[in-house]
Parts: structure tokens; C-alpha cells; sequence
């Protein structure tokens, strides 16, 4: 029922280390990544189709992405 509905929610986080940037700009050297941003973000369009989710919500910032994902079921038993 509604418990084991949430249950299929999930939010992931991904993130940058060793002071380095997703997107945004990079003061030190004066390069800009923000370009990245619209990237990711198509690219997290295409991968839920082909993986059975849903994608809910999406957060990519300067060193971490965060995405909240249902898995969808009638998809995966459709397969």
C-alpha cells in the first residue's frame, strides 16, 4: 500500500572532491564550467528512460548533483 509505494523513492547525491567544480565558474584559472549543467541534465532525461525510473526532482550545483528517482515497476515487468 502506500508504505511500500514509497519505498521506490530514492534520492541520490553525487559529489565533486578535491576542491574540484561540476559547473560554475572556476576562479583560479578563469574557466567556466557551467556549460556541464545543461549536459547533466539531458543526459539524467535520457538515462531514466532506459533504466525504468522516474526522475521527480533535479539539483545540479556547482559540486554535487542531487536527483530523487522512483523505480517504476509497469515498466520494468513490461521489459
Amino acid at each position: 500500500s502506500s508504505y511500500i509505494d514509497s519505498l521506490r523513492y530514492y534520492h541520490c547525491l553525487s559529489r565533486c572532491v578535491r576542491c574540484a567544480l561540476l559547473c560554475g565558474l572556476d576562479r583560479i584559472p578563469g574557466q567556466s564550467f557551467e556549460p556541464r549543467r545543461g549536459w547533466i541534465e539531458e543526459r539524467l532525461l535520457e538515462l531514466v528512460n532506459i533504466f525504468a525510473n522516474s526522475l521527480y526532482a533535479d539539483a545540479v550545483t556547482s559540486n554535487h548533483v542531487h536527483v530523487v528517482l522512483r523505480v517504476n515497476p509497469v515498466a520494468i515487468r513490461d521489459c
